[in-house]
């Protein structure tokens, strides 16, 4: 019974695994493409400002516009990496029930204990639910 069912279980993450890779390769093609996009677009941003004054200060112009907008990504990346996470609650409910629900699975536990754990879930789910 169990054989089955993890052959199952590997065949679906190999193919949310694959799905995954090709995923990131596109994105990684468009990201090549993008850069050079932003190569021909500075460019023709320091040709456009070399009309109005001379090269080295076109130059330094479009270093203090890319440090700029390096410093305001790094910023808002700091402020995302230290942002709180919330919880979902049927994730830690999930967790909490994992091991009943394994006992279940394997056929060792009885109604009693399966309605009780129903009953912590629901609390539980509620109680997060409410809470906020």
């Amino acid at each position: 019974m169990f054989g089955g069912l993890t052959t199952l279980v590997a065949a679906e993450a190999t193919s949310a695994v694959r799905q995954h890779v090709r995923a990131a390769a596109w994105l990684a093609v468009g990201g090549v493409f993008a850069i050079g996009a932003m190569a021909c677009a500075t460019v023709a941003l320091h040709q456009w400002l070399s009309t109005f004054m001379p090269g080295l200060q076109a130059t330094l112009w479009l270093a203090g516009g890319y440090g700029a907008a390096a410093a305001l990504f790094m910023i808002v990346g700091v402020s995302v990496k230290n942002a709180k996470r919330e919880r979902s609650a049927l994730n830690l409910t999930a967790l909490a029930l994992a091991p009943t629900a394994a006992k279940f699975a394997l056929g060792r536990v009885n109604l009693t204990t399966v309605g009780i754990g129903g009953i912590v879930a629901l609390g539980a789910l509620l109680g997060r639910k409410l809470g906020k």
